[in-house]
This record gives C-alpha cells, structure tokens and sequence, in this order.
C-alpha cells in the first residue's frame, strides 16, 4: 500500500514494531554475535569463581592454617582470571567485528536507497537531514544491534547464576539480598520513563542541531555575501542552547537514578553486613560464607543495572529506528518498471509527449496538455518568460519527473515501461548549475563513460572548446578539482560537464541553461561543435538568448505551461506577437548588456533562472 507523504510516497501505512524489525536486520550475523554473546556468558560465570575461592581460603585456613591453602588459592585465581581475560578479549573481538559489520551493511543499504529515492525528495530533504540518517541514526542502531543485545544476555545470565549460588551458599542471607530486588525494580520503572523522554528530546535536539551545521557550513560564502553572520549565530546559539539544556536533563534522570539505586545498595550492604556477622558469631554461617555473600552483594544489582543501562541504549535507538524505517518505507515517486521492456532500435530515438500535465501541488500546475513529437536527430529549443515551465517540461522528457497524467513515449513505448538504467543511457538532462566530484579532471569527463578511449576523450575536450583551459592545469588532466569542482570558473565548469555529456554520447541531450556562464562567442561554437558532430542526437536546449537559438529546427514556446506555440524561428517571428515580443525583448537585453560590458561600466551578468 502507498501513501503520500509530503511530496514522496511512502509504501506502508504502520512501520513494524522498531526491536522487531532490529532484530530481523540482525539475522545474518547471528553466528558471530552467538560466538560474542556465550563467550561473555562463560566469562561472566568466571568472574563468580574469585569469591568462592576467597571463602574457601579462609574457612580452610581458619580450621587448620597452612601456608598451602593460600597459594593454591591464589593459583586458582590466577587461572579464573586469565580464562576470562582470554574469553572477554574473544567476545570483545566478536562484537566488533559484528558492529563493523551491521554498520558497513547499513550504510549500504541506506546509501543504495538515497541512489533509488527521485529528485523530489532530494529537493525537499536536506543534506544534514540526509547525512544524519546516513551516520549518526546508523551509528545509534548499530550500538544497539551489537552490544545491547549481548549485555543483556549476559546481564540476565550472571543474575541467574549469582542468584543460585547465594542459595546454595547461604540460604538466609540470599533471601536478605533477594528481597531488595523488588525494590531496585521499582526504582527501575520508575525512572524509565523519565529517562525514556529525556532520551528523545535529547536525540531530537541533535537531529535538529546536525541539520543546521550541515546547511550552515555548506551556505558559509553566501553567508557573507548577505553579512547575516550574527543571525546564524543567533540561531546556531538557540540550537546549541536547546542540546545543552535536553542533554542537561537527561544527565539529571539518570543521575537520580542512579543515586537512588546506589541508596538502596548501601542499605542492603549494611544489613547484610550486620545480619551476617550475628549469624557468623552464632556459629550459623562460615567467615567465608559471609565473605562470598557479601562479594556478591554488588554483583547482584549489576545485572539489573546492565538490563537497566541496555534499556536505556534500546530507548535512545528507537527515534533512530523510527528514522530509518520511514526513511526505507519511502518510494521513488520515479519508480523502475516491474517488468521493463527494451527500447527497439535505440540508435534512432522518436519522442513523443502525449498530453502529459504536471503540478509540484495543488495550487500551481507547471505544464498542462502538453504534446508533441521529436523526430531523431531534431533540434529544437524551449522558450517562454520566467516560470513558464520550460525546466519541467525538460525535466518530464528525461523521467526525473513523471507526468500526473498523459505520457512521455520513446519509439512508441511508455517511459514508464523502459528499464530506468537504459532510459538514463539513451537521455542526458544537465542542468545549469553542473556538478563536478572530487578527482582530477579526467576523472570528470570520464564519470558517465570510463570506458571511452583516450580519442573520443580528446574529441569532446575540443568540442566543449576546453583545450586551453586544460592547457593552463599545471597537471592537465590529472589535476585535482577539488571538493565539488571549486578549483574552476562557472564557465569552466559548465563547459567540462557539457564534455562529460557529450561522452555519453546520448541519443537526447538536453541542456538547461547549460551555457549561462559562457559568452556569446564561445557558446556559439559549442552549438555548432553540437550541430556538426552529434547530427544523430536530438538536441533539447533552453536558454534565455533566444536570439542565439535562430539555429534550432523549432521553438516550443511555453506561457504559464501552456504550449502556445511548436514551429520554426521565422515562422514565429511573422505569425506570434508573443514569440515577436520574447525575441525582441532578449534581442534588446543582449545589446544593452554587450554595449554595457564593452564600456567598462559593469561586468557581463549572466541570468540565473529556477523553474
């Protein structure tokens, strides 16, 4: 079943219960984690054996004093302890290796999901939301699935045992003991709750912090180009304050509970030790019995404080939980096909749009009724005024979106049928803002198709005319980018994504406002570079120099994302006093702008245009 959430889909109604949906998770590394959990068992059944030595040392050396007794005392010791060391230094191995494990796994699998998820969601979700999913959430879930479990096994196990050997040991002094127990449970449920909403507010609070930081240090340069320093800080401060102030309290529930249950430990230390010793003077109990007794008197209460503190760590994973499974119930609105169907003679691509009607809500359509058909090899661009749909309408032909209603047809099949992957291989949309990766320059080009050979490599560097800039690299090709890409210009960054297009070699290239940072001239030899070289590839462009688009074999004219128009240049010059107006309009802006820039009086301004 889906359901709307926001602007994604989400495929349940009721995400399963969170420790159930843990422990599923936890199923394949359930050997290693069996190995970490009875190494610990048997290592905390050891650490029983020091206080029945010790009073066994003494009864027997009270009864007749040997110097023998205590060496083999201290023997037996000596061989409880390093069995344990060796059994603990095994199950701390395992359990790393586990949480390493489920961590890497995770990680995978919320990372293949964020590659599935459409471009509305990315849209809409932050990058600190997104990477406080991908590291801090899993990190909290991992926590719990490695180590939670295994302390409460052990926990419940080493109460068992303590609890038997204290009977057989001594009889009234364990029912002295055991009765504190109901107690310390008491005091246990009392708190949970407490800490248990601490917990959450804290985990909220950090969510919200860590989407800020991400946001406020990825925005810093165009925090001061508005010189709003002291308003973040303002905010950052509120933040910090809201984590300090959550995380405060938190400390304060657990630090009272802490003091209450180390209260009623005293107190029952005390009676032991007084009950104890009366029966000791009566002969009822052995000096070492009360030894043991009261060595296990602390250990007692340790198992119900490690069932105490995994409910805890269970309590402050649970928003995590929550977090990741909404996040893997979310759909791609731009979903794979169940059973795709192959594109027939992908080497001659005809697009078709039949109708098709798109809305980002309820009270703005972006395109409505839209159809038309590009033959292969057809260049045609999209033009209209500012928000007239012209990004959408190229955004619904390369499938990041998919129409409400109509459809978007290659060779007369449904887009929605083609497999996804070859759909992407046939159609490239770049956007204005290109994005470039970390590596060196060939790393770039080469990113959509690392299999081209270093000609087709060279020919599209000569293309995208970025010979001189490549010229310039101390490096050439294998220089370093940087983060992003930030080590070159607008225009030298446009240009190596549109060669990075051109490897590709997709049979539609769609380029929205691809060529915004570039000048006239250059931007005109890119074109016909285009025109000359890729004379199989259907050529989509928008751009608002429309005088620098007479070239195309039509204009799609779009007002209000309505097609009013789909002919050629100079038949929309004589019949449209819109397309007239539009061209005249661009006309007078490129002169003003080129006579401005040609003066010195200020500097070329490239139009930055979201639709």
């Amino acid at each position: 079943m889906h359901k709307r959430v926001g602007r994604y889909m989400t495929t349940i109604e009721n995400p399963p219960q969170e420790l159930k949906w843990l422990v599923s998770n936890l199923r394949a590394y359930w050997p290693r984690h069996l190995g970490a959990v009875a190494t610990a068992i048997l290592t905390s059944i050891l650490s029983l054996a020091d206080p029945l030595i010790f009073g066994w040392v003494i009864d027997r050396f009270i009864r007749s004093p040997s110097s023998t007794v205590p060496l083999v005392g201290a023997g037996l010791v000596m061989a409880a302890y390093e069995t344990r060391l060796w059994l603990s230094a095994a199950s701390a191995q395992w359990a790393a290796d586990t949480y390493q494990r489920l961590v890497m796994d995770l990680r995978l699998r919320l990372l293949e999901h964020f590659d599935r998820l459409s471009l509305d969601y990315h849209e809409a979700v932050t990058l600190g939301a997104k990477s406080f999913i991908l590291i801090d959430s899993v990190d909290d879930i991992a926590l719990v699935g490695a180590e939670v479990i295994h302390l409460l096994t052990r926990s419940v196990i080493t109460g068992i045992a303590i609890s038997l050997t204290m009977i057989i040991v001594s009889p009234r002094l364990s029912l002295v003991l055991l009765s504190a127990l109901p107690l310390y449970l008491f005091t246990t449920k009392y708190f949970k709750r407490q800490i248990r909403e601490t917990t959450e507010a804290a985990n909220s609070s950090l969510d919200r912090m860590s989407q800020y930081v991400h946001e406020h240090l990825a925005t810093i340069p165009q925090i001061q180009i508005l010189a709003q320093e002291k308003r973040e800080l303002k905010k950052a401060e509120q933040l910090f304050a809201d984590v300090r102030d959550y995380q405060r309290d938190r400390v304060r529930s657990e630090t009272r509970y802490t003091v209450v249950n180390g209260t009623i430990t005293a107190l029952t230390s005390a009676i032991v030790i007084g009950y104890g010793s009366h029966l000791a003077l009566r002969g009822e109990i052995s000096l070492g019995s009360l030894v043991v007794c009261y060595s296990y008197l602390a250990r007692l209460f340790e198992p119900i404080g490690g069932i105490a503190s995994a409910h805890a760590k269970i309590q402050k994973s649970i928003s995590s939980i929550r977090r990741l499974q909404n996040f893997l119930s979310i759909a791609p609105s731009v979903a794979p096909p169940a059973f795709p169907k192959p594109v027939r003679k992908p080497e001659n691509v005809l697009l078709e749009c039949r109708d098709i009607c798109f809305s980002y809500n309820k009270d703005r359509v972006a395109v409505s009724n839209l159809s038309y058909t590009l033959q292969p090899g057809a260049r045609i661009s999209i033009v209209g005024k500012s928000g007239a749909g012209k990004s959408t309408a190229a955004k619904l032909i390369a499938r990041l979106y998919d129409p409400h209603s109509g459809s978007v047809r290659i060779n007369g099949e449904d887009a929605k049928c083609i497999q996804l992957g070859q759909f992407r291989s046939l159609v490239h949309y770049m956007p204005q803002h290109a994005v470039l990766f970390t590596g060196t320059v060939e790393d770039n080009l080469r990113y959509g198709n690392p299999g081209a050979s270093s000609a087709e490599l060279h020919r599209v560097i000569e293309m995208a005319r970025l010979g001189p800039v490549i010229q310039r690299m101390p490096r050439g090709l294998h220089e370093m980018l940087g983060p992003s890409g930030c080590h070159v210009s607008g225009g030298e960054r446009q240009r190596l994504a549109l060669a990075r297009a051109m490897l590709c070699r997709p049979r539609i290239l769609i380029l929205d406002e691809a060529t915004a940072f570039l000048d006239a001239a250059l931007e005109a030899e890119i074109f016909q570079a285009l025109r000359t070289h890729f004379t199989e590839t259907t050529l989509v462009v928008i751009s608002h120099r429309l005088p620098a688009l007479t070239w195309a074999d039509r204009h799609l004219v779009l007002n209000q994302g309505q097609m009013i128009a789909f002919a050629p240049h100079h038949t929309l010059y004589n019949e449209s006093s819109f397309y007239r107006e539009l061209y005249s309009s661009a006309t007078e802006e490129r002169a003003r702008f080129e006579t401005a820039h040609a003066s010195g009086t200020y500097p070329v301004i490239q139009r930055q245009v979201r639709e």
